[in-house]
């Protein structure tokens, strides 16, 4: 992610790292920010004679790299299970309430009615 001064609007870079975000003159901290990436802060400054700043920024990987790789698949995982099994859930509370309703009825007609 892209942040400029923080400001907490967050620019997400296409496939190739590209990105754009319009700005008034003026001069910004843009911090570059990845999960397997050291971050980096570089300052910018606009101005109306150069309105455009191109900066090709290279990122260093973390030198433990690999543990945040598995804590975030660990934790996909873990939403990913959560989600399913809200589903599954969910697909039974119909079965439940059908269930419910034929033994409340069985036990109408067998007791009532004898």
């Amino acid at each position: 992610t892209i942040s400029i001064n923080e400001e907490g609007k967050l620019v997400k870079s296409y496939i190739y790292g590209d990105y754009w975000r319009l700005i008034n003159p003026g001069t910004y901290h843009v911090k570059y920010d990845h999960i397997l990436y050291e971050p980096l802060t570089i300052t910018i400054t606009i101005t109306n004679q150069s309105p455009n700043a191109f900066k090709n920024v290279v990122l260093r990987r973390r030198a433990n790299q690999h543990s945040f790789y598995r804590l975030h698949e660990i934790s996909a995982s873990i939403s990913c299970t959560s989600v399913f099994s809200t589903f599954i859930f969910l697909l039974l509370i119909p079965f439940l309430l059908m269930l419910n309703f034929f033994l409340l009825t069985f036990y109408y007609s067998y007791y009532c009615c004898i």
